[in-house]
């Protein structure tokens, strides 16, 4: 995460090619971090975890007591849907991207060499 915020950062100082691909990357490396975040929360409650009531909070605010089940769907729902945010966000950057820089110079392949030609029309 720190290392997609600082590719963020220098997103918004300075908008260049460079760094349109390096937010593309601090998005991925965002979702991948709430994704393994939500795994290490299922497998930490889950095989870990010997209480059956989970509690949540801080002094100033307050404590919250769930059972161990209900925090870990809650716990996964949140990732769900903080990657699908970042998701959406990850497809409107490429967007912008390729709208500013134009689309990617592809090299020919193996799928360019194996075409057949088309014929030509004869009137």
């Amino acid at each position: 995460m720190v290392v997609g915020a600082v590719f963020f950062i220098r997103f918004f100082t300075k908008d260049q090619e460079s760094t349109r691909t390096k937010i593309i990357s601090s998005m991925i490396l965002a979702i991948c971090s709430f994704s393994l975040l939500a795994i290490w929360n299922l497998c930490y409650f889950q095989w870990l975890y010997k209480y059956d009531v989970v509690y949540a909070g801080a002094d100033v605010v307050g404590y919250t007591m769930q059972t161990k089940k209900a925090f870990m769907v809650w716990s996964l729902f949140i990732a769900i849907v903080l990657d699908f945010i970042w998701a959406y966000f990850l497809c409107v950057a490429t967007t912008y991207s390729s709208a500013l820089d134009g689309k990617p110079k592809e090299e020919p392949g193996m799928d360019d060499l194996l075409k057949v030609p088309e014929m030509p029309k004869l009137w």
